[in-house]
């Protein structure tokens, strides 16, 4: 049937939806604590050269 066969559509689309939004909020994740670790060691290397 069209119906459902729009219905499996618009169900595809949102888990794709969620999947999308949740690997985002990983990859956020993910940036922020490079960007920690990377501070530390820049941070070490300062402190070590003075």
């Amino acid at each position: 049937r069209k119906r459902h066969r729009i219905a499996l559509i618009k169900r595809r689309c949102l888990a794709r939806k969620e999947q999308a939004t949740e690997y985002a909020k990983l990859l956020a994740q993910r940036q922020k604590e490079a960007k920690v670790k990377r501070a530390e060691e820049v941070k070490r290397k300062r402190s070590a050269s003075m």
